[in-house]
């Protein structure tokens, strides 16, 4: 008889948790997923029966049931599908920029991201409230800067659980190139800065 073992979904209920507490999903995906797991199982797993039930849960008590299941382990690649799952939806405009920049904070610091992945990460909130609030900055430049990162992740789907690991296996590299031309613009803005001074140090002359 077929049966469903929820461990081996603790990637994509990891994303759940996530997205729930970043209200980034709802509740009804969560319950969606697992009535189509009963629906396809002679003897469906407890846990999913579970969250199957949860419609009058409040949002908090599923994200417990769903990290206690899940345990301490914070899979790498959960916090990579988050990523490119904001990037579709705020190129389909149903997240905000300041909600993106928002859960990017939340990501960074809660899931088990790489640091090269972390130094894209860190302060882009920060970048975006002194942008909006004049105080440094343009958003359009927090944006930019933003969507170039989550732009690395766009193969991720909650659908498409099963390419997963193909797709992780790409992002290490992709992260080295953005690295590398991220350190090539700095270069460059130095060396402009940099020849700018001196033209204004021989002006005094």
């Amino acid at each position: 008889m077929k049966t469903t073992n929820p461990k081996d979904f603790i990637e994509l209920l990891e994303v759940f948790s996530i997205g729930l507490t970043n209200g980034l999903l709802d509740k009804d995906e969560v319950i969606k997923w697992a009535d189509s797991i009963i629906t396809n199982d002679n003897e469906p797993d407890f846990f999913i029966i579970e969250l199957s039930l949860c419609g009058h849960k409040s949002l908090n008590d599923v994200v417990s049931l769903l990290n206690e299941y899940i345990g301490q382990e914070k899979p790498q690649i959960s916090g990579r599908v988050i990523l490119g799952f904001m990037y579709r939806q705020y190129l389909t405009g149903k997240i905000t920029l300041r909600k993106v920049v928002g859960a990017v904070n939340w990501i960074v610091w809660q899931a088990n991201l790489s640091d090269e992945e972390k130094g894209f990460m860190y302060g882009l909130d920060e970048d975006y409230d002194c942008a909006e609030e004049g105080i440094y900055g343009a958003v359009e430049a927090v944006e930019k800067e933003t969507l170039r990162f989550l732009e690395i992740y766009k193969g991720f789907q909650i659908d498409n659980f099963k390419d997963w690991k193909f797709i992780d296996v790409t992002i290490d590299d992709k992260i080295k190139v953005l690295s590398e031309i991220v350190k090539k613009e700095n270069d460059e803005f130095l060396k402009n800065q940099n020849a700018t001074t001196k033209r204004k140090w021989w002006k005094l002359w």
